[in-house]
Order: C-alpha cells, then structure tokens, then sequence
C-alpha cells in the first residue's frame, strides 16, 4: 500500500519538472556530459567490511555511434564527453555507482548536462537547458532511501549475487560466517520493497504527466525501465533452479521485452548480455576450459541464437556482436575467424566487425613472441626486452584493468617495488587481453607509473608464446634471471616472504 503523505512528498520534490515546449527540427545528433570532480566507482565497502569491485574500470556508459555499449572513465577534477542520440529526443546513458549498480539517466538531445555527486557519491545531473529538465533527470532521486539497502536502489541487492548467495544459504540452513551472517538482508521483505517502489514510481510519473509537468516520454522510460528490472527479478528467483520451466518462463519474459526500438539505450545492452547467460544456461551449454579459464562455450552459444526466429532483426544482431566478443575475448583464433565469418554472413554489419576487430587487434598477424607496445607508443617484442635488461632480474606481472585480483594485488607490487628501488630488478607490467583506453587510464589510478615498465600486449590472441607459457589465468608472475632465461615461469605474486627471498637469490646469483 502506498502512503499518500510519501507519494505528496515525492510529487512536491518533482514538481518543477514541467516540459519544454516542442520544435519542429532537425534531430539534435548529441548530448554533451560534463563531470565535476568525478569520484571513483569502481569499488565499495559494506560497514560490515565485505568489498565489491567492478570488473571494469569504466563506470559510465553509453551506446556509441557504432551502435555498440562503450564504457568511459571520467578523470581529472572536470571531464566531459559527447554521447550521440541516435536521431532520438531523449537519450539514456548508465552511472555505475559505488561498484554495486548502474543508474540510468534519461537526458534530451541537445543539452549540456553537468553530473556533480551528493554526500553519498550518487550522481546528480543539472541541465543547461532548464532547471524543470534538472528535475526531469533527477526524477529517481526522491525514491532512493539513503538508510535501507546501504543506500542501494533494492533491486541492485536483490539481483546481486553476493547478497542472493548469503539468503539462499539461510533458507537452507547452510552455516553462515558471522561476517557475512550481518550482511543478510530478507528477500521477502525486499521484493515487497521493489514492488511498493514500482507502483510509487508509477503513480508519481502518471500524476505529474497528467498535471502536463512531465514529459510522457519519462512516464515511457519508467515503463521499461520496471519491466526490465521486473525481468531481473525473475532470473535471479530462479538463478540456482535454472530448470527447464524456469528458462521457458524467463525465456518468454526476454521475447516480451525485445523491442528493435530500444536499441540506443545503454541498459538495452545490459539486457542482451545477459540473455546471452539466459541461453547457456536454459540450453545446458557446457562449461569448458580456454586459454582464459573456464567458461561457456560461446560458439555453441552462438550457434543457438543464429537459429532463433523469435528475436527482432536488429536486437538479435546485438546478441550475436556481443557473442562474438566473448567468443574474442576467450578462444582461440581459430574459433575467432570462424564466428567473425558467421557474423558477417548473418548481419551484414561490417562497421560493428570493424570496430569490435580494432578494439581486440584481431587483425596481428600469429607470431612466436609477444608483441608488446609501451605507454608512448613503442613496440618490442618480449624477447628483445629480456635482452634490453640483461644484467638484471626481471620481474613480470601479467595483469588486465578489468581483472579485480590483479586490481586488488597492486598496493602489494607498489610496497615491493619500493623495497628494491636502486638494486637490478626490473618490474615489467604486461597488460593481457585488455583494451587500450582502459589500460592507461588503470596505470594512473593504480600509481603504476613509478619504479616500472607498463606495455599493453599487442597480440594476446595469435601469439604462440601465449600457449607456450600456458598464460590461462592472470595474475601471472614470471621471473627471469640476469642472463635473460626465464628461470620461473610461475612466480609468486608481490606480498608475502617468498618473492622476496626468490629475487634475493636471483640477484645473488
């Protein structure tokens, strides 16, 4: 039951959200975003001491003009970025916030927006055009409650995994850590919580659009944006009864929701991702082991929806693109070539290909070594670096900004390349299978710029070395002696005694 006082409340907050009046014109191409003192999203702490992080350092996200999900990281203490609109009159972008969730926020073509954060860090967006259209972005605020949940919107809680583990246990009568144990949150009570918050978020948007201080087109954004989260809901019910009336359920649940109208929007994006999980897991899809660890076996995954006949064209072709990376990102480069080919024969799109090809270095030739590329755009070979540095110890750190171990093991590296600051050693940090952008900006956040060497793997795919050394997991540490033989091909990583004593040994040697 909604309290009228509460829903008065949250229509008094809105109130200033009165719509701008409508022009003919040529539709606006983009929307620029300003960040003011942007803070890290990457990573949150529960008061209890339980850590999330983000696989990726990027925390906004937007539908580039490839039309593919792209991922940006604001830095500096004022950033800005032009996001296109896709010929539309609104378009929507992601905010990740504090690791946990990603906010969207529906912007209007043609406006400059500036994103400063409250006390919480949570994002808060101004227009340029109007204060009315500031209230129109921020029409989320009101509903969040800063005391419940962490100050997370309920359905982040509910469909994360750390939280629904933690419930699923108790229902079961598992033994619970009593750390984890005060991280327990009620699922009855919470999917109570997200169903009250729909209908107060509806009845608040039919109200205000009614009274015209809303543009209807916020009142349509709501519609999906529960109808989405209602389908999130639904899979994470039944994320460990993946049966096959559960798929057949959440599978029709997927088909209602597709629409080739929504293919702009950010969050669509999300959605398509995770159908793709949704298919491997509805179709028993085997877990197999690649050279990146173990994971489902994406070109059999592909294969299934090349059948599908139920999915909108543009929609389907989404799913195939995203696929396809996962297929780049962990097989070989066979597997690659041969899905590259069925994606172009299905869609057609070459500019999609092009981008995703140019994003991965698909296009390295197969090589013995590991080509490598230094932070000013030098090339070398991983060979020819080890005879560079012959004479010295040379201590090497596979690692990739989207990998949370890695991320996590780094003040341990700072520690330890401080201890043997001014003797031979040789820190070398070598990015594998990550991308460019995300590299660079990840060595300044993680103060990897000082007592180093930073180079991004050029050809993580179609290098032989890559096999040879058997690099399936990162991080990977290998150590090579002064004489450039690589004397240790599985290193220990930088904290704790034993590394110390190997490089001792090796420069005594």
């Amino acid at each position: 039951m909604i309290k009228p006082v509460k829903l008065a409340l949250v229509l008094a907050l809105l109130s200033g959200c009165i719509s701008e009046p409508t022009i003919n014109k040529e539709p606006v191409k983009s929307a620029t975003i300003i960040f003011i003192n942007p803070i890290e999203q990457s990573q949150y702490q529960l008061p209890t001491g339980s850590k999330f992080g983000s696989e990726s350092p990027n925390y906004f996200w937007f539908v580039n003009s490839v039309g593919v999900l792209e991922g940006y990281r604001p830095g500096g203490i004022t950033d800005s970025i032009l996001i296109p609109t896709h010929d539309l009159s609104h378009i929507e972008f992601l905010h990740g916030y504090s690791a946990l969730e990603d906010v969207g926020f529906l912007v209007k073509a043609g406006d400059t927006v500036t994103i400063k954060y409250n006390a919480n860090g949570y994002p808060v967006l101004q227009s340029n055009i109007s204060a009315q259209l500031s209230g129109c972005y921020n029409y989320k605020l009101p509903f969040r409650n800063s005391h419940k949940y962490f100050g997370f919107d309920p359905v982040a809680i509910y469909t994360n995994y750390y939280f629904m583990r933690i419930n699923k246990a108790k229902q079961n009568g598992e033994a619970i850590p009593e750390i984890f144990l005060k991280d327990f949150i009620d699922f009855v009570k919470l999917n109570d919580d997200i169903t009250a918050n729909w209908e107060l978020q509806r009845l608040t948007l039919d109200s205000l659009i009614e009274a015209k201080q809303v543009e209807p087109v916020y009142g349509n954004y709501q519609n999906y944006t529960t109808q989405r989260e209602q389908l999130a809901v639904a899979a994470s019910n039944k994320y460990f009864a993946y049966d096959a009336e559960a798929f057949s359920r959440i599978d029709n649940m997927y088909k209602e929701f597709f629409n080739d109208s929504l293919v702009a929007y950010a969050s669509y994006h999300r959605v398509l991702k995770a159908f793709i999980h949704h298919q491997a897991r509805g179709s028993e899809v085997t877990m197999i082991r690649t050279r990146s660890g173990s994971t489902f076996n994406y070109p059999e995954v592909s294969e299934i929806i090349k059948d599908r006949v139920d999915i909108p064209k543009q929609t389907k072709e989404l799913i195939l693109y995203y696929t396809l990376e996962y297929i780049v990102n962990f097989f070989n480069t066979e597997n690659t070539k041969e899905y590259s080919d069925m994606f172009l024969k299905e869609t057609s799109d070459t500019l999609k290909f092009q981008y995703l090809s140019q994003l991965y270095n698909m296009g390295i030739q197969p090589s013995n070594d590991l080509l490598l590329k230094s932070l000013d755009n030098a090339q070398i070979e991983l060979s020819s670096l080890a005879k560079k540095h012959k004479g010295k110890v040379l201590y090497i750190d596979f690692w990739a900004s989207w990998c949370a171990p890695c991320r996590a093991s780094m003040p341990y590296a700072k520690e330890l390349r401080n201890e043997y600051k001014g003797k031979d050693v040789v820190f070398i940090y070598l990015a594998f299978n990550d991308r460019e952008k995300e590299w660079r900006e990840t060595i300044q956040t993680l103060e990897l710029d000082s007592n180093c060497e930073n180079y991004f793997i050029v050809n993580p795919k179609t290098s032989k070395m890559v096999e040879t050394l058997n690099v399936t997991t990162i991080p990977r540490y290998m150590i090579y002696s002064k004489e450039g033989k690589l004397v240790n091909p599985n290193a220990p990583g930088p904290e704790g005694a034993e590394i110390r004593e190997l490089l001792d040994r090796y420069l005594g040697e």
